[in-house]
């Protein structure tokens, strides 16, 4: 299979390409292809089985505080000149890779496709949900094959430690790896999330790629299972840490899961490694790499 992946050196492009080594993949850098450059996208010709777009401007709540004024401008400028190319080069197939954060604050609980009912999103989101909408719905007017696949909070080795780009767990992972003594969080922990393995996210993809064609539906790609923040943190953290947990007024959505059933349905069984684990690998995964940093 020849497939062009958009956004191949981000965490998620990345981990699809090695979970298909056997693959004929198609990776420009941002300086062979630049998204925002119409010119660079229209005189871009690939003849490939599926496009991959992977790629996106999105960060952790800190980016979207920075970034509000750049996140809605530079997602819709990027995804025209994509769906322009995928019109032009004609593949069986197009994949596009969604957040949660499309879902409506006012929705809870087990959510399933048919809550994406409005655009009344989380003020901390707000404009990469308002970029992620317009995604779905530009290629909801189309006629050829897509697939629009909404992740989960998806975490392990590779993501973004950085403070501005981090999610949960990275966040967690930076602030151990630099002072396990105390740790002040967000919320009282009594929040619930389902949290996604990166190499179970890119098999999830992969299995896209392999359909004959498009669902041309949004697919929601989780585990199904909800684990609350004060769950995850205390597997991540020593029992020495002096762990001081915030108000309620930060918790959120109390309880926001992503069903899974539709996937399940679509692709088959996943073997979904257990949280604990892939925790565990992922702070054995920086614990090793600052090591190695430091000789």
């Amino acid at each position: 299979m020849k497939v062009l992946l958009l956004g191949a050196s981000g965490f998620i492009g990345s981990a699809v390409q090695r979970q298909r080594p056997d693959w004929d993949w198609v990776c420009p850098t941002s300086t062979e292809l630049d998204l925002m450059d119409i010119n660079q996208c229209s005189n871009f010709n690939v003849n490939v089985d599926v496009i991959v777009n992977c790629a996106g401007f999105y960060g952790g709540l800190v980016f979207n505080k920075i970034h509000a004024d750049k996140i809605m401008y530079k997602n819709t400028a990027m995804f025209y000149n994509i769906v322009d190319m995928v019109e032009r080069t004609k593949p069986k197939k197009f994949i596009q890779i969604g957040s949660a954060c499309i879902y409506p604050k006012s929705v809870s609980g087990v959510l399933t496709e048919t809550d994406l009912t409005s655009t009344d999103f989380h003020e901390s989101v707000v404009y990469s949900a308002l970029a992620k909408h317009y995604q779905l719905k530009s290629l909801q007017q189309k006629k050829w094959a897509w697939d629009y696949l909404i992740l989960t909070n998806v975490y392990g080795p590779g993501e973004s430690l950085d403070p501005v780009h981090s999610h949960f767990v990275g966040s967690v992972v930076n602030r151990l790896l630099s002072d396990n003594s105390q740790f002040t969080m967000m919320g009282t922990g009594e929040a619930v999330r389902d949290f996604l393995y990166i190499n179970n996210a890119a098999e999830i993809i992969c299995k896209f790629c392999e359909l004959p064609t498009g669902t041309c539906e949004p697919v929601n790609v989780s585990t199904g299972v909800g684990h609350s923040i004060k769950e995850l943190t205390q597997q991540l953290i020593p029992a020495s840490t002096n762990l001081i947990w915030g108000s309620e007024k930060d918790n959120g959505t109390l309880f926001k899961v992503l069903s899974n059933k539709k996937m399940l349905d679509i692709i088959g069984d996943v073997d979904f490694l257990d949280v604990q684990q892939g925790l565990s690998n992922t702070l054995e995964f920086y614990q090793k790499r600052l090591t190695a940093n430091d000789k």
